[in-house]
């Protein structure tokens, strides 16, 4: 039996209303100015698909079709000679640490002003080269800013971006532009250049690192890197009287399969509610596009984040926030839940286990609440590490800074606590080489 685990968070779509997209933690420290800008291009508009099916049309849980699997193969490096990067709490210093916790190090110093606060950090696979964003906490002079880091040097990105996503290879990152146009911004490490696509959404890497699915609006669509061509893959409706909702679209490892998070939102102009509308739920189509298949109910009612998937191929990770109300105390707990993915296929059973993630939750008395602010996996695949911050409530509603950052390693299973905790946050988990 294969498992997908997922976190249920309830913090997020609070602090999208305090910052762009995904870029909700807040974190404190030291000052420098920033380098020169790399160069970008000019934004154009993806395809827009037209609409195939009806918007009542309900997606079935039919077998899967019938695909050529590629074999997923373990990422080069074992747990044993990995390391985790993580920020520490100071807000501008990058730390390593062992597998195990042991032989602590400085990565890099993020230089930035007192009013500036770190909101993401990722690492390629090696650690190497680190991605981050600056925000200014000052409400006079609200700014952001995306900086390249590689020997000790920091290079200022245009667009601003989200969340990246590195090719399977290492060699390449790409994300979507934080602007009014939301476009793909696609980087190459081996040339130090960078670019915006003609497409525009959030994007990941087909296993072939050739290229990428991404979201758009209310569906899916496949950018080939060398051809610079975008092909629909779904015909969901998208407009004002009939409208899906999509969002984190992924290529599971062995490249058969593509899910995501959505549903439809808008049918005959009024708005749905229910299990396949309103709160998204997951589903799943072929990796040559198609229509899509109903795989599981979602326990929240907010939008997914933090996907990350095992190189073994087996289990993929992603928080979730979910909320029921506008108050700290009416947000719902953190949960893992299993669902089978079986043999040539992914099955639509519900789900077969639901136990509260570790160290993950809201306090009874509303006095706190928490944010999943990263997952990444072992380089072999055998366990994750999640870092999750803890956020006062303040007259019913979550501050920006956090009281405690925490990162937690685990290996998913529920009648075992996490075996390392180390004090931060936006863990990597990177091949790395030890002291």
């Amino acid at each position: 039996m294969k498992l997908l685990l997922y976190f249920i968070s309830g913090i997020e779509k609070v602090f999208l209303a305090l910052l762009p997209a995904s870029l909700f933690i807040l974190l404190l420290s030291a000052c420098d100015s920033a380098p020169p800008p790399l160069p970008t291009a000019t934004n154009t508009a993806a395809p827009t698909p037209s609409v195939s099916i009806p918007a009542n049309a309900e997606a079935t849980q039919t077998p899967p079709v019938s695909v050529t699997t590629v074999e997923a193969t373990p990422t080069t490096g074992t747990a044993s000679g990995s390391r985790i990067i993580y920020l520490d709490p100071d807000g501008f210093t990058v730390k390593s640490v062992l597998h195990d916790g042991t032989s602590p190090r400085t990565e890099a110093v993020i230089q930035k002003m007192p009013e500036q606060r770190v909101t993401t950090l990722s690492a390629d696979p090696t650690g190497e080269y680190l991605v981050y964003t600056l925000s200014s906490s000052d409400p006079d002079v609200f700014s952001l800013k995306s900086y390249l880091w590689h020997d000790d040097v920091a290079t200022e990105i245009t667009p601003i971006l989200e969340r990246p996503r590195w090719s399977p290879d290492g060699k390449w990152f790409a994300a979507q532009a934080l602007d009014t146009t939301g476009g793909i911004y696609l980087h190459d490490l081996r040339h130090g250049t960078g670019e915006t696509l003609p497409a525009q959404g959030s994007p990941d890497w087909f296993p072939d690192g050739k290229r990428l699915v991404y979201t758009n609006g209310s569906n899916l669509f496949i950018y080939d890197i060398e051809t610079e061509v975008s092909t629909p893959l779904t015909t969901l409706p998208d407009d004002e009287t009939n409208q899906w909702q999509s969002q984190e679209a992924h290529v599971l490892p062995t490249g058969d399969r593509i899910i995501f998070s959505g549903g439809l939102a808008v049918e005959d102009g009024k708005p749905v509610l229910g299990p396949h509308g309103g709160e998204r739920v997951w589903w799943w189509i072929p990796s040559t596009g198609g229509t899509p298949q109903h795989w599981s109910e979602i326990v929240g009612k907010g939008g997914a984040s933090n996907y990350a998937a095992s190189s073994l191929g087996n289990t993929v990770v992603v928080s979730h926030s979910s909320f029921a109300g506008a108050t700290c105390p009416s947000y719902e707990d953190v949960a893992i839940v299993g669902f089978d993915i079986a043999a040539g296929g992914i099955s639509s059973t519900l789900p077969i286990t639901a136990t509260s993630a570790p160290n993950i939750g809201i306090d009874p008395n509303g006095a706190w609440v928490t944010q999943v602010n990263g997952i990444t996996w072992s380089p072999d695949g055998t366990e994750f590490a999640y870092g999750v911050e803890r956020h006062a409530c303040s007259s019913g509603e979550p501050t920006g800074d956090p009281l405690s950052s925490n990162i937690y390693v685990w290996d998913g299973d529920p009648d075992k606590e996490p075996r390392l905790s180390i004090e931060g946050s936006y863990p990597n988990w990177v091949r790395g080489n030890s002291p």
